[in-house]
């Protein structure tokens, strides 16, 4: 393929260069807002956002100590150690006001006299550890409940009886999270020894020569139409990213009602002319069919079943990922508005959610990353660069931000694995379908 001569013409080695361009620009952008602005990703205090990772911490050590004293106790001393920052110190002094007492609370809090922002959050926490509760203004009320979301929701229930009805609600919902998390734990862990089970038996099948990749050889169709996936895919970045604008401002203005996430639909039918476009530059249907992947494969089921055993067995490398992006989320705070929205969602928003995370953007993506992006730099590159330069374009372009993307980019090298394995996109949309689907109800699990 190397040795093919360039039938480029100038015209596609200019379009070639401007669809680069713009997909250069759009990754940019979007990387310094990552770094620059790392609070757009993150939910903001008092925006409803849903708990942060920071806030499960806190239910999950206060639903410990109920069930056992000496567990919460170890779960705070943890967290104590892991702490950095001062604001993850001002919630652990209410853990500590719950697990041990306010006596501990009102040293913690003396600890953090040399932090000026904290100032007025100190005066309030210590009157409330000192004179109760019921010393607080309602307006004081609601400055530390955007301070501190559900941390202070348990903050204000301090010292309150049992009884108290305000009081078995917070701490439920603590109970609730524990267990949450006691769930969402045994089943990573069980389906990370399921992926080490599907990992053994894909490498055994690989040493015995009974993997082949199926991807097509791709040089006739590199030859033909040179430039008219990439321009392609050129095109998608620029309409989706001109549809988020224009749908932000028709919300913004009151044109339209704020549909959250589900407006992506309305882009869909965008994705058709998008195709016919690069149809258009040269391609026929049949060649871009073959080119981006959307045939049968080895038979519909079959892909699927590969999807699903590909996603397990790279399950270890995705929760490895995952300890890499908790570190970088103390520095880089991560969320998703899809994970903001799912806080106290009814069941006709979290279908509508779930539909957009592993329907819409399984078809979409797989169709324009792993199938026009991809199938572009695999006419030119070996699988792997090709993979890497693809995986990192499609992580630096969501918007989790910085600490997301060593597992967004694991999870897209998976992707094209499977699509340099199976050949058909089935494989990865229905592993990136089965993903999704899974951190949505996780999601759902914790924010209960």
């Amino acid at each position: 393929m190397d040795d093919a001569p360039d039938q480029r013409t100038p015209a596609a080695r200019s379009g070639g260069m401007v669809a680069w361009a713009i997909i250069g620009l759009c990754v940019a952008v979007a990387l310094w807002s990552a770094f620059i602005h790392p609070e757009r990703h993150g939910p903001q205090p008092g925006t409803g956002g849903g708990l942060s990772p920071l806030e499960l911490q806190v239910r999950a050590v206060v639903g410990a100590d109920q069930v056992s004293s000496a567990l919460g106790a170890t779960l705070l001393k943890q967290f104590d150690a892991e702490s950095t920052t001062s604001g993850e110190r001002l919630h652990l002094v209410v853990v500590a006001g719950e697990v041990v007492g306010p006596a501990d609370a009102l040293t913690r809090l003396a600890a953090l006299v040399d932090d000026a922002a904290l100032v007025a959050d100190r005066e309030l926490l210590g009157r409330l550890y000192r004179d109760g509760a019921g010393s607080l203004r309602e307006e004081e009320r609601t400055w530390l409940r955007a301070r501190l979301g559900w941390t202070a929701e348990l903050a204000l229930v301090h010292g309150l009886p049992p009884s108290d009805t305000g009081r078995i609600a917070v701490l439920a919902q603590a109970s609730r999270t524990t267990r949450a998390l006691a769930i969402a734990n045994g089943m990573i862990a069980a389906l990370v020894l399921g992926g080490i089970v599907a990992a053994i038996v894909l490498i055994v099948r690989w040493r015995q020569g009974r993997l082949r990749a199926a991807y097509p050889t791709p040089l006739l169709v590199a030859v033909r139409h040179p430039t008219a996936c990439i321009e392609g895919f050129a095109v998608y970045l620029l309409t989706y990213t001109a549809f988020g604008m224009l749908v932000h401002s028709l919300v913004a203005y009151a044109l339209i009602p704020d549909f959250g996430m589900s407006a992506v639909w309305l882009y869909l039918p965008l994705v058709p002319l998008m195709l016919i476009a690069t149809v258009r530059r040269g391609m026929t249907w049949k060649d871009l069919r073959q080119a981006i992947g959307w045939h049968t494969g080895r038979g519909v089921l079959r892909e699927i079943a590969a999807g699903v055993l590909g996603w397990l067995a790279a399950l270890p490398l995705l929760v490895a990922a995952l300890f890499v992006a908790m570190l970088l989320n103390r520095y880089y705070p991560a969320s998703h508005p899809i994970e903001q929205m799912l806080a106290g969602a009814d069941a006709a928003t979290l279908f509508a959610l779930l539909a957009v995370a592993s329907v819409f953007a399984p078809l979409v993506e797989e169709t324009m990353f792993r199938g026009l992006l991809f199938h572009h730099l695999r006419t030119r590159w070996a699988w792997l660069p090709a993979a890497l330069l693809t995986s990192g374009i499609f992580a630096a372009l969501h918007p989790q931000g910085v600490a997301a993307l060593p597992t967004l980019t694991t999870i897209a090298l998976v992707m094209a694995a499977l699509r340099a394995w199976r050949g058909s996109l089935i494989a990865p949309v229905a592993a990136h379908a089965l993903n999704n689907g899974v951190a949505v109800m996780v999601v759902v699990l914790l924010q209960g």
